[in-house]
């Protein structure tokens, strides 16, 4: 690591990174705990992120999820467990989608 020169007429100044770094290691542990459930392969699915070991596409999930359906009726629905159901969020949040958005229509 690089010293910094700090001029003697400043003010002393202790920054504590404990929060930030916790913060992101918390959400790191998830990215990696979801990318343990979701596979992107070209033979299944065209290689769009599907749940290892079904071909339920993880994409269309977190989209219903945050279109306010159910948690509940999606793991009844697909018979998806809550891990899977919090993986699709994560890997949402984690990867979104490239190019222009949609234009939201009201309904």
């Amino acid at each position: 690591m690089k010293e910094l020169a700090v001029p003697s007429s400043a003010l002393p100044m202790t920054i504590d990174f404990k929060p930030v770094s916790d913060s992101v290691a918390k959400r790191l542990s998830a990215l990696e705990a979801a990318l343990a459930l979701i596979v992107e392969d070209d033979e299944i699915q065209a290689g769009a992120a599907t749940f290892r070991g079904t071909r339920i596409l993880v994409r269309p999930i977190a989209e219903a999820l945050r279109r306010g359906v159910p948690a509940d009726d999606l793991m009844e629905d697909y018979g998806l467990s809550q891990e899977r159901i919090a993986a699709a969020r994560v890997y949402a949040n984690a990867r979104p989608l490239r190019g222009r958005p949609s234009t939201l229509v009201p309904r």
